[in-house]
């Protein structure tokens, strides 16, 4: 995966990784893509990518090996500063004859400067796959103490996760919930309310279902604090391959269908609110890059890029003007395509080599790109 974030000038970076190297691309004044090493941990990966108020870049990632675990990663205007943020679950599931590998992940900043994380563990047991689960996990820094709280959000399990703070502050997630493995069945939310969780349901297809839902989930908030979550339903069979939006109001969950017969194979959606609450959604639909925009009551779907090569991540933002920028893949390259008054304008970031079996995320600031291969 990779992630794309823009500064407060509206510079664009990424974080992504090479031969499991964790590296950011920038892009200069002067034009051209420069790249800097954040960490040469073995199998760097699982990365993810937000800037703070000042631009300052700060990373969620996962290495393996001797260090290996969930870190978080800042820069302090010289350096890049790693912390460990806990060790990988796979320590802990030997003991068992369990296997644990983490799963997705998401960062923000809070008003503070202090990193908010969610991410997932996967375990598999080969000796019995009921005891296989996804667990969806929430660690907050303390800027006062140095140290990370973590807690577990679902007591059962949880994947695709997207966290968003509201104005306070008050963390919040979107999540699927899987009650037989290794479907997802339904959409959930969870605010953190004190000192628990309180969640509730999105949307489902059923506790029995053999089929998924609620993947890929994107999480934003809108001025009023209102969540809306974009998702997917991505199995076989077409008329259940939606890509659909769900929309809190003072009724309750609104949800609709965007779009059908997208990319299930891609299992990633991205959301983003402008200034006016305007909702755009990128995403992936035989294999060409899409973005999706409501305005009024009627959805306006674009091809962005139709290279027919786009897969895995995804990331959209928008800049103060409300322009979209996407970052993602298309075949082994790492692509931007920015939207601007004579239309898209698209750039490889990295070359074939550079973006090689990647897992990165986006960020929008002074020109940054977070990945890893």
């Amino acid at each position: 995966r990779q992630a794309l974030a823009l500064d407060p000038a509206g510079v664009p970076q990424v974080v992504y990784a090479v031969d499991s190297i964790l590296m950011l691309a920038g892009h200069g004044p002067q034009g051209g893509w420069h790249f800097e090493t954040i960490d040469e941990s073995t199998w760097a990966s699982g990365s993810d990518l937000a800037l703070d108020s000042s631009g300052r870049p700060h990373v969620s990632y996962l290495t393996g090996g001797a260090r290996a675990g969930r870190w978080y990663a800042t820069w302090d205007a010289e350096r890049w500063q790693s912390e460990q943020v806990v060790a990988t679950l796979e320590q802990a599931a030997e003991a068992t004859g369990q296997s644990g590998t983490a799963g997705e992940r998401a960062i923000s900043i809070g008003g503070d400067g202090a990193p908010h994380l969610s991410y997932t563990t996967n375990f598999r047991n080969p000796n019995d796959p009921d005891a296989n689960r996804i667990e969806l996990w929430y660690a907050h820094k303390d800027l006062a103490t140095g140290r990370w709280s973590i807690e577990r959000p679902d007591p059962w399990s949880g994947g695709s996760p997207s966290l968003a703070l509201d104005a306070a502050g008050v963390p919040c997630i979107s999540y699927a919930k899987s009650y037989r493995w290794p479907y997802y069945a339904t959409l959930r939310y969870t605010v953190r309310c004190g000192n628990t969780w309180c969640g509730e349901e999105v949307d489902s297809m059923g506790p029995n279902s053999a089929y998924s839902l609620g993947v890929g989930s994107s999480l934003a908030l809108d001025a009023g604090g209102q969540p809306s979550i974009s998702y997917l339903g991505a199995n076989d069979h077409a008329e259940n391959r939606q890509m659909r939006l769900a929309h809190k109001d003072a009724v309750g969950w609104q949800i609709e269908v965007v779009d059908r017969d997208v990319d299930s194979y891609t299992a990633v959606t991205s959301l983003a609110l402008d200034a006016a609450g305007r909702t755009m959604i990128a995403y992936a639909k035989n294999y060409d890059l899409m973005l999706a925009v409501k305005q009024d009551d009627d959805w306006h779907i674009e091809v962005v890029d139709n290279a027919g090569s786009v897969s895995g991540s995804i990331v959209l933002v928008l800049n103060s003007q409300g322009q979209p920028h996407v970052g993602y893949f298309n075949g082994d390259r790492l692509r931007y395509a920015a939207r601007d008054a004579q239309g898209w304008q698209i750039q490889d970031v990295g070359s074939a080599e550079l973006a090689a079996c990647c897992t990165s995320g986006f960020a929008l600031g002074p020109g940054c790109l977070l990945y890893t291969s």
